[in-house]
């Protein structure tokens, strides 16, 4: 290939124009690779290559376009995509790409990730965060409804069982009504659970709200989970899904530390109710911010 020449016109569009006009995760699905290993690359590129010239003409790439972009892509955004790529990536500036070419046009599109993903991985932060306040939460909680070492015990075990029942109906629920409802309503179920402690009189109630921060859970990362998959493909599916990690590990890390801090300055009662009230502003935000990915 050429030494790079830039065609100018490009280089003003962003990042989210450029996806827009040419998907990562629908490109990389189109060419259908599993790894991304020069061997697989040219296998593609020689299936791609219908003239087997050596270069991907602007018609070959037409052909590509049509199968990312779907039956229903004009004719004219079918070459502006074509014509996209070409300004992006034919850095001999001969209309066509040839295989090195190809490749990094490949690796960049497949480098990106979704910026949903780290929306999501707040939300999945929120959600893990509010649970684990509750550890700090067990000596007051002992010692303002009297419970015994077996009622606390349970009160644990509640949590557990909702989240092991829930993983299941849960999925099935994100496969028939949407990925978004199941998050939605999975974090509203942990702020009930979380803010429902300032009212709870009994430990039969302490039982129900424990149960409902399980399902809640099971709920908000089962269809977090699944989100994470339709956003992301094959190349880049281990990328997507570590700003969800991080967010589980930063809820879990900083859930615990945070209650103990505002129990010891507003008592636990107060800070279930904040806990819970952000728990569902978080929900707010994730409806706003997160649309539904269920094609």
């Amino acid at each position: 290939c050429s030494p790079l020449e830039s065609y100018g016109w490009c280089q003003t569009l962003s990042t989210e124009e450029y996806a827009l006009a040419i998907p990562p995760r629908d490109f990389i699905q189109a060419l259908r690779v599993d790894n991304g290993q020069p061997e697989e690359l040219m296998r593609v590129f020689r299936r791609i290559d219908a003239d087997a010239s050596g270069a991907l003409s602007a018609s070959e790439l037409r052909a590509l376009m049509a199968q990312v972009k779907g039956s229903s892509c004009s004719e004219e955004e079918l070459e502006y995509a074509v014509q996209l790529l070409l300004c992006k990536y034919d850095h001999g500036r001969d209309g066509e790409l040839c295989y090195a070419e190809f490749e990094a046009a490949v690796h960049a599109l497949a480098s990106q990730v979704d910026r949903r993903a780290y929306a999501l991985a707040a939300t999945i932060g929120v959600a893990f965060m509010g649970f684990s306040v509750m550890f700090p939460m067990g000596p007051p909680l002992v010692q303002a409804f009297g419970l015994s070492q077996l009622q606390f015990g349970t009160l644990t075990t509640v949590f557990a069982v909702g989240k092991l029942s829930g993983n299941i109906p849960s999925s099935i629920l994100a496969e028939q009504y949407g990925r978004k409802p199941l998050l939605i309503g999975g974090l509203l179920a942990v702020g009930v659970g979380i803010g429902g402690i300032m009212f709870a009189t009994c430990y039969e109630h302490l039982l129900l709200l424990r149960l409902a921060i399980g399902l809640g859970v099971a709920s908000t990362f089962t269809a977090a989970g699944m989100y994470i998959t339709d956003i992301s493909h094959s190349l880049n599916s281990a990328r997507t899904r570590a700003p969800m990690q991080m967010g589980m590990a930063a809820g879990m890390l900083i859930g615990p530390a945070f209650g103990g801090v505002l129990m010891e300055h507003i008592g636990f009662q107060l800070t279930a109710l904040g806990v819970g009230a952000a728990t569902f502003a978080t929900a707010l935000a994730a409806s706003v911010l997160l649309p539904e990915t269920l094609q």
